[in-house]
């Protein structure tokens, strides 16, 4: 490798030369001197392009990643794991080009940094296959339990942050509290997916947000397992698919049409106290769900769409308020 190109320079053959306007490398097959300019040398064919395009280097982590050198377009690097090897990584290819926009949002999962550009002005790695992230590609740690595990809510809201698709955290993680949203959605957004999370509780703030084949425990004795939070303008069209909830509390749902569907909801017992859901704004449906063991199962205050809704050793099974939005039921069945 003779590094970067320059112009009238005898080569002699298997040096490699770089194209600084792209950062692909170019091997020499016979002895030449170079042209006014590496392009033209490239459209007379007097280089062939490097094969070491094709070649995969490996390293431990994303610090070793950062550290990678002779970069060029389309240099891909396999790495063992995030933090540690073993958890994470996957393979990372080299862009050429200004990302400072995508680095300043993310540069931990995705969209990494070179160590001597840290902005990203020149250049970055980008994760392959980043639009379909786990929990393990930001780190965090399958190793929770009710009362055990190691905290990995940073790793999980940096793994929310880096993509605007569901990210699936298959096992069992400690969160002490998550937010979800922005245009995220069970169908194409982000969201959590196919995971058992030991929480504080979650929080869904934005439209079209999920979770989806989750369980979700809840250890405070006081939060609600999933509160929606209200914005008329902005907070809608919200999913829980699939779902199961532990806990005093399952849902406090401010957002409007939200729906439930596919789930269970298992309280502490209905002399322990505590309310499955509680919903204040409309257009909130409820399908195929469980609801057992709580004080309160359903509270609106606003109206309610349900169908095939089964509430069973509630004190209180369900409560209407309708403030201008009728209810609906189907198929529900109280006791």
């Amino acid at each position: 490798y003779t590094g970067d190109f320059v112009a009238s320079t005898a080569y002699e053959a298997n040096d490699v030369w770089k194209y600084t306007a792209d950062g692909s490398l170019w091997i020499v097959p016979s002895d030449y001197t170079s042209g006014a300019t590496a392009q033209a040398d490239i459209d007379s064919k007097a280089v062939r392009p490097h094969q070491d395009r094709d070649r995969v280097e490996s390293v431990d982590t994303i610090a070793d990643l950062r550290l990678v050198g002779n970069r060029y377009a389309g240099k891909k690097v396999s790495v063992g794991g995030h933090t540690v090897v073993g958890i994470g990584g996957g393979e990372y290819i080299w862009l050429v080009g200004s990302y400072a926009g995508k680095i300043s949002a993310d540069d931990s999962i995705v969209y990494i940094a070179a160590s001597d550009d840290i902005t990203g002005s020149l250049g970055c790695w980008f994760k392959v296959n980043g639009k379909r992230l786990s929990a393990d590609d930001a780190g965090a740690k399958n190793d929770a339990a009710y009362g055990l595990g190691t905290d990995s809510t940073a790793e999980i809201n940096n793994a929310l942050n880096a993509t605007s698709n569901p990210i699936f955290i298959d096992g069992k993680y400690r969160v002490t509290d998550i937010t979800i949203g922005g245009n995220s959605g069970f169908d194409g957004g982000a969201g959590v997916m196919n995971s058992t999370i030991y929480t504080n509780g979650l929080t869904i703030d934005g439209a079209f947000s999920s979770i989806s084949s989750m369980v979700v425990n809840t250890e405070s004795s006081e939060n609600f397992a999933l509160t929606l939070v209200a914005d008329s303008y902005n907070n809608f069209g919200n999913q829980v698919i699939e779902s199961r909830l532990n806990g005093l509390n399952g849902i406090d749902n401010h957002a409007i049409e939200t729906k439930v569907h596919g789930s269970y909801f298992k309280g502490l017992g209905k002399d322990v106290g505590g309310t499955a859901i509680t919903t204040d704004n409309w257009d909130f449906s409820i399908s195929n769900t469980l609801i057992q063991d709580y004080r309160y199962g359903l509270t609106t205050y606003n109206g309610v769409q349900a169908s095939d809704l089964h509430i069973v050793r509630a004190r209180t099974a369900l409560t209407l308020r309708e403030q201008g939005h009728p209810s609906q039921l189907v198929n529900t069945y109280l006791d």
